[in-house]
């Protein structure tokens, strides 16, 4: 029988850490919520697969290390287990990712959510990262309503700004030239998420298959004239302006599209 403390010593995690359940696993590495012994709480743990990923994981986890923003998600510890495998705790945030968020498709809430949003990016992009993978499971939301946070999570596949990359993410969410391995900036991220807000607002009209994710790639999302429903136009805007294949289209940062959204005079 395969017990908690089992799954731990397999691990040759330091005895610290009890594992209590994996939440998710990738290519490179796997993420476990676990208890830490020294300061009874629990933690979310990211792990490598493979010693060869020593260096990419520290250098995230110094990254990580730097920023303090409400809307990011922290890290605590950084350590490497007896076979050399590298890793790293951070906070364990029990939200519901943005795609099953209950009031998602409340346009009020879901504007100050896309404000959190923005202003997590906007932290990012003043150092000169860009995320690479923002998409609804990347973004968790704790709470209900007007009180809602935004904790933005997975900073994996980082990048500098202008630098060369290879093609990584989520290809439904993916910008052109993410997709393409070209050099990134900020717009990629706001491409990113203005299809997230899109696919919330007018689920129906998301691109989702291949051949939809390709048209979408070379031409514009363009709001729907009319809706059944009360429609946001200024968000799809927004959102149709920010998911532009023409980079010249969308703002060059998290920090001028948050400003758009907001408006003169808002907060």
């Amino acid at each position: 029988m395969i017990t908690i403390s089992t799954v731990s010593e397999s691990l040759d995690l330091d005895p610290r850490f009890v594992v209590h359940r994996e939440l998710g696993r990738g290519a490179q590495s796997q993420v476990f919520e676990v208890y830490d012994r020294l300061l009874d709480t629990r933690r979310a743990l990211k792990l490598a697969t493979s010693s060869r990923h020593l260096r990419r994981f520290r250098t995230e986890y110094r990254r990580l290390a730097e920023l303090r923003h409400p809307n990011i998600v922290r890290v605590y510890d950084f350590g490497v287990t007896p076979n050399a495998l590298p890793y790293y705790t951070m906070e364990l945030v029990q939200g519901a990712a943005l795609s099953h968020f209950a009031e998602r498709r409340d346009v009020p809430v879901l504007g100050l959510l896309a404000l959190q949003a923005l202003d997590a990016l906007a932290t990012l992009h003043a150092r000169g990262w860009v995320h690479r993978d923002i998409k609804p499971t990347n973004l968790l939301v704790v709470g209900r309503g007007r009180s809602a946070l935004l904790r933005l999570i997975d900073l994996g596949l980082l990048a500098g700004v202008g630098r060369p990359t290879r093609a990584a993410g989520t290809l439904t969410y993916m910008a052109p030239e993410v997709a393409r391995g070209e050099r990134v900036d900020g717009r990629a991220d706001l491409f990113s998420l203005g299809l997230v807000l899109y696919e919330l607002l007018l689920p129906a009209s998301a691109p989702r298959t291949i051949e939809q994710v390709s048209v979408r790639m070379r031409e514009r999302l363009v709001p729907p004239r009319a809706s059944t429903r009360p429609s946001p136009r200024r968000f799809l805007r927004l959102s149709c302006a920010s998911s532009s294949p023409t980079c010249s289209h969308a703002p060059r940062c998290a920090g001028s599209g948050r400003d758009s959204r907001r408006g003169p005079g808002r907060p």
